[in-house]
């Protein structure tokens, strides 16, 4: 089972390769055929031709694209947001690159687990090798090296997982026969329904979306689960504490996927700031958000708040809700 994608991305998303093909249209024509409405403003120094339909999410909104370069290695992007009957088109003020499929960037790394592991892992901590097993060198293209580790039931290959990227897990370039020892990072939340028994390990290496072939088959007794659960319980101590984690992430999530459709009031606010606090202030004011908030959006990384990461922001939410609303 893998998640690995033969479209090329923009950004962090992936776009139809037919069309970045295509000659495209105006950005009026295009709209009009949406049946939206142009932000004029966010508009304002972007291409007029070239528009083409990149991506249609589904139940989700569309994204847009204009190559700058005639290389096409650069695109302005824009989101059609809303329903139906107040649809508007808001265009990204930054460019984004054109990134190879994750199937491509993946191309010769294995996930394999070490014999470390395969031999009987007594403490309920795991790693796994990110091994280079092409004939070339692999290079790090954005993508970070986190591991995410899920527990099935024996044979079930059927699972979902959410993840929160803090930025701790940095590629580094592997030659052939390298390998890179990542620690897994487990759900903790999902550790407290555990029985002992035997389980397998399922590991996803997120970025890419490169999954281990086989799972690593492990058993679990009430004192690795007691253990575990004792480790963890510094961060989640209680199951209100665990719902209050996720409020605070959800709710920096939804800043940062509201603040993607105000990006040049943002850009404008910030460039017109003496200070961080200043900035912090001005992007408090702009949003009508709390101090904690726009403090959160400002040092956000700008590629989180990117209208094409919409849709991972959106999935991260839903993640975290359905985590929280079963968190006991």
């Amino acid at each position: 089972m893998s998640d690995l994608s033969e479209s090329p991305q923009i950004g962090m998303t992936d776009v139809d390769a037919d069309a970045l093909k295509e000659p495209g249209v105006a950005l009026s024509v295009l709209v009009d055929e949406l049946g939206a409405r142009l932000d004029g403003a966010s508009a304002a120094d972007a291409p007029t031709q070239g528009w083409r339909l990149l991506k249609q999410n589904a139940g989700g909104p569309f994204l847009l694209g204009s190559p700058v370069d005639s290389a096409g290695t650069s695109w302005r992007v824009a989101y059609v947001q809303g329903d139906a009957d107040g649809a508007v088109v808001a265009v990204h003020p930054d460019t984004a690159p054109l990134r190879a499929s994750r199937a491509e960037r993946a191309r010769g790394l294995e996930l394999r687990w070490p014999a470390m592991m395969t031999e009987g892992a007594e403490t309920g901590e795991y790693v796994i090798d990110i091994v280079n097993t092409g004939i070339e060198r692999w290079l790090p293209s954005g993508d970070g090296f986190l591991v995410v580790g899920v527990l099935t039931e024996p044979g079930d290959s059927a699972y979902h997982f959410g993840w929160a990227d803090s930025g701790q897990h940095r590629p580094v370039p592997l030659d052939p026969g390298e390998y890179a020892r990542v620690p897994v990072s487990m759900q903790n939340a999902k550790w407290a329904a555990l029985q002992p028994g035997r389980y397998e390990l399922q590991a996803v290496l997120v970025g890419l979306g490169l999954r281990a072939h086989s799972p690593l088959v492990v058993d679990l007794s009430a004192e690795m689960i007691a253990r575990h659960l004792e480790r963890a319980s510094t961060r989640t101590a209680t199951a209100d504490q665990r719902r209050r984690s996720f409020d605070t992430r959800i709710a920096q999530l939804n800043a940062w996927l509201t603040a993607g459709t105000h990006v040049k009031a943002l850009t404008g606010a910030v460039n017109a700031s003496t200070s961080d606090e200043d900035a912090i202030a001005r992007i408090r004011d702009a949003l009508n958000v709390d101090e904690a908030t726009s403090r959160s959006i400002y040092h956000a990384p700008l590629r989180e708040l990117m209208p094409s990461n919409a849709p991972a922001l959106e999935r991260q939410i839903a993640e975290h809700t359905r985590q929280r609303d079963s968190a006991t």
